[in-house]
């Protein structure tokens, strides 16, 4: 965990892990972590990477609303109609070069290529990003949610049932001595009833997984 004392014109930071703390040090790049204007001051600082990738007109356009580039903090998820448009009209370099601009660059090992459509599982060429070649998958977590490589836009729940089942069932353990039903439910739908509606208002679960 880390922590930080500041002045008017400087701050430092030091690391805690148990009972020992680190020497401070002075960070010389990046925000103040839990600082109050530390998301407004990334959003400005990566708003350059959306703004180039629309003004070049690459990516996925819904009703004339550009999506090509969905972004929360670093996960940065790009869109796109088809591979051409990721690779050969240059989305992935086009996000490598501005981030070279900005002095930081994106973590290959981390960066993965999901497919979604009729042609989903066909083979075909590989994405690079700063020359690294993207593995293809069939699934990843965004956001918390599992999207799922298919012929039509999917998700999994299953990560969800499992994590409302076990949070449902430690409620219900530590709630046993409390002798009363009504706390056994005002627990479960204060704590296990978000875990499972988490997104549900937007991913809109099919009939199979609703009554599962």
């Amino acid at each position: 965990m880390s922590s930080s004392t500041g002045t008017r014109s400087k701050y430092f930071a030091y690391v805690r892990w148990g009972s020992f703390v680190s020497s401070t040090c002075q960070p010389l790049a990046g925000v103040r972590q839990g600082g109050i204007l530390s998301p407004s001051i990334y959003a400005v600082f990566i708003d350059s990477v959306i703004s180039k990738l629309r003004a070049a007109g690459l990516g996925t356009l819904i009703d004339q609303l550009f999506f090509g580039c969905l972004l929360y903090a670093d996960d940065i998820l790009l869109v796109s109609h088809s591979l051409h448009d990721m690779q050969a009209q240059a989305m992935l370099d086009l996000c490598a070069k501005e981030a070279a601009d900005l002095d930081f660059t994106f973590n290959t090992k981390k960066s993965v290529v999901l497919r979604i459509g009729p042609r989903c599982n066909y083979a075909c060429v590989p994405l690079t990003l700063n020359g690294a070649i993207l593995s293809y998958i069939d699934q990843c977590k965004y956001l918390g949610i599992v999207l799922t490589s298919f012929r039509y836009f999917k998700c999994s729940f299953d990560h969800v049932k499992l994590k409302f089942y076990r949070c449902f069932n430690t409620v219900f353990y530590r709630s046993k001595n409390a002798s009363s039903e009504l706390v056994s439910v005002q627990l479960m739908q204060s704590i296990c009833i978000p875990v499972l509606m988490y997104s549900a208002e937007v991913l809109q679960p099919n009939k199979t997984t609703i009554n599962f």
